[in-house]
C-alpha cells in the first residue's frame, strides 16, 4: 500500500539555511519504495527554489503560497487566484499602491505573490497571496 508523507519546508526540512543529508536520503528511500512525498511551504515557488538550491531534494508534489498553488514536479496542477473584484476591494479599502508594497528598496510590510513570484505588483494577473501588515498604536 502506498503512503503519502507531507512535510513543511521552512524550519522543518530547511533548518538554519540548509537541508540535512540524512533527511535527503530518507526522502529518497521513501519515494524509492513507491511512496509519495509532498512539500508544503508558505513561500512562493521562486523563493522555495532559491532555498532548495542545489540540494537533490526529491518530491512528487509541492504545495506553496500557503496552499493556494500546487505543483506536480514543476508543473502547476492547481492554482487559486484572488479574483479581480476582491483584489480591487482590498486595494481600495487599505489604500494600497505599488509605492507602498514591500520591496528590497522599500520594506513597508505589504506584499502580493503570484503562482511563481514572491513579490508582484498590484496589477499582476495571477495573485495568489496577499500579505498586509499594519501597526496598531495603543
Amino acid at each position: 500500500m502506498k503512503k503519502i508523507l507531507i512535510s513543511d519546508f521552512d524550519d522543518t526540512l530547511y533548518i538554519n539555511k540548509k537541508i540535512n543529508n540524512d533527511d535527503l536520503k530518507e526522502i529518497h528511500n521513501f519515494r524509492k519504495a513507491g511512496n509519495i512525498f509532498v512539500i508544503a511551504s508558505g513561500s512562493s515557488y521562486t523563493s522555495f527554489m532559491k532555498k532548495k538550491g542545489d540540494y537533490k531534494l526529491e518530491y512528487d508534489y509541492l504545495i506553496i503560497n500557503h496552499g493556494s498553488t500546487i505543483y506536480k514536479k514543476d508543473k502547476i496542477i492547481s492554482n487559486d487566484i484572488v479574483s479581480k473584484e476582491i483584489l480591487n476591494e482590498i486595494i481600495e479599502k487599505y489604500n494600497i499602491n505599488d509605492d507602498n508594497l514591500w520591496s528590497y528598496k522599500n520594506p513597508k510590510g505589504h506584499f502580493f505573490s503570484s503562482s511563481k513570484e514572491g513579490l508582484v505588483k498590484t496589477k499582476a494577473m495571477d495573485i495568489t497571496k496577499i500579505h498586509l501588515e499594519f501597526n496598531k498604536k495603543l
